[in-house]
């Protein structure tokens, strides 16, 4: 039986919060110990909030009550929609880190467009 872009999404979905999840538990750790040192190599803990973001959303438009093939088509769009708005206009903030978090966001949406829609699963 092949396996549905529904249930390779949610796998997916709960790698990102689970691995998020703990990245996030390290860099608090790390955090604590040396903020900043934990500030100068916090590249891994960007992207690792923005994934656990954006799992966290798949995983709640997925749970909504409509047919699988439905809900597939919310992330697409969602995902299309993000990763392109950030291309077409890049956040300008004053905030470094809130810019970095902007990418990261549309980077981890790219990717889960990439993978739904072309099967690189």
């Amino acid at each position: 039986m092949a396996i549905t872009k529904f249930k390779k999404l949610e796998s997916m979905a709960q790698d990102y919060v689970r691995m998020g999840e703990q990245a996030m538990s390290e860099f608090t750790e790390k955090l604590a110990a040396d903020p900043a040192y934990a500030f100068e190599w916090s590249s891994r803990a960007f992207q690792s909030a923005a994934e656990l973001r954006v799992g966290k959303t798949i995983l709640e438009l997925l749970s909504r009550d409509a047919h699988e093939d439905e809900k597939v088509g919310w992330v697409l769009e969602e995902a299309l929609d993000r990763s392109l708005r950030e291309a077409r206009d890049p956040s300008h903030s004053t905030s470094v880190q809130s810019n970095e978090m902007a990418r990261c966001v549309a980077a981890a949406w790219a990717k889960v467009y990439d993978k739904v829609e072309r099967s690189r699963f």
